[in-house]
């Protein structure tokens, strides 16, 4: 079922959207509800009649007016890691992870950012015994790499760059790459 579908309004932020619509879509998502001014939210249309009474016990809905808030943000992680506060977020869930544990960390920072009132929850998407599970396990001998070279812990430590290694770990697991 999609969102639509199921009357959860969203907005979605990705690499092909210009600047103006990025901030758009980055402002409305972080509306306050409560307020409930016209331009932070958005006019339902005639189709989406049936999702009002999803709304009607939300303070700052009128009666006889069409109102709904940003409930999703959808977006790709490497969208979601460069400057944006998305403090309007309690729920993250990582879809596309990345072998770099930094660019998932800066994305969910994202709705940690100063005017945050929720506690925030983070949830990672994964299947087993796939390529995923090995950049699971690729991240965490990175965070390892980087608390070494913080002094964090005695190992000793090298760059945090993928090598030949760490790609032959992911595609092909762990008996190939001497793991």
């Amino acid at each position: 079922m999609s969102l639509k579908n199921s009357c959860i309004n969203y907005r979605r932020l990705d690499g092909t959207m210009s600047i103006a619509a990025r901030d758009k879509a980055v402002k409305e998502f972080n509306a306050d509800p409560e307020v409930g001014t016209c331009e932070n939210l958005k006019c339902l249309s005639k189709e989406e009649k049936d999702c009002n009474e999803l709304f009607a016990d939300k303070p700052f809905v009128i009666p006889g007016t069409l109102f709904a808030w940003v409930d999703v943000m959808l977006m790709s992680l490497k969208a979601g890691n460069l400057g944006l506060n998305m403090v309007a977020a309690c729920r993250v869930i990582l879809l596309d992870l990345w072998w770099n544990p930094t660019t998932e960390d800066q994305a969910v920072d994202r709705a940690h950012r100063i005017g945050q009132t929720r506690p925030v929850t983070v949830s990672r998407l994964t299947i087993k015994d796939t390529v995923e599970d090995r950049i699971l396990a690729l991240q965490e001998e990175k965070r390892k790499m980087v608390a070494s070279a913080f002094g964090e812990d005695q190992s000793g430590g090298h760059a945090t760059r993928l090598t030949v290694e760490d790609l032959r770990f992911l595609f092909e697991g762990s008996e190939a790459s001497g793991r």
